[in-house]
């Protein structure tokens, strides 16, 4: 992999990650996959697939900091809506933000099945890329074997559905 020193969060249309993330690869970024394996049912049968976390979202990394008009070429995509920033207009990710990105880079982009206990309990994730990462269960879906929990990413609570197998409670 490149070399990272600095890593973006750019918001895009829901469901066109994929060919966001092809349009930066083009461009000589690198991509950092936010992946999940997730259970699911399809025609009765339970399958296990891969789906992007946190839909909506594809991080990227670069060598040196991106100026305005790299972000205006990035940018230049039709699905391809804004790069994130804080509150004090610094686009790079840093603290937990870049924290849990970098947990995804040691971990091929991917983390495992999940388990959550119930809607309330605060849990810790216990494996994979989220490992140490505390959230709040706010939906379980049993039938689908996931749940939503909520965390804290880019100085906001968001939600993302997860896989339950490996998270115990806080």
């Amino acid at each position: 992999m490149d070399r990272l020193d600095y890593i973006y969060c750019l918001f895009c249309s829901t469901r066109h990650e994929n060919t966001v993330s092809k349009v930066l690869r083009n461009k000589g970024y690198t991509v950092i996959p936010i992946m999940a394996k997730r259970d699911t049912v399809q025609g009765g049968n339970n399958k296990q697939m891969i789906r992007h976390l946190l839909p909506g979202y594809v991080f990227f990394g670069v060598g040196e900091k991106i100026t305005i008009t790299d972000e205006r070429k990035i940018l230049s995509n039709e699905y391809m809506i804004r790069l994130l920033n804080y509150s004090d207009g610094t686009k790079e990710l840093r603290g937990r933000d870049l924290e849990f990105v970098k947990l995804f880079i040691n971990n091929n982009g991917i983390i495992g099945l999940l388990e959550a206990i119930e809607v309330g309990s605060w849990v810790t994730i216990t494996e994979g890329s989220l490992k140490d990462f505390n959230g709040e269960v706010v939906k379980v879906n049993r039938k689908r074997k996931c749940a939503l929990v909520e965390f804290e990413l880019f100085e906001n609570n968001n939600r993302v559905w997860l896989s339950y197998k490996v998270m115990e409670n806080s």
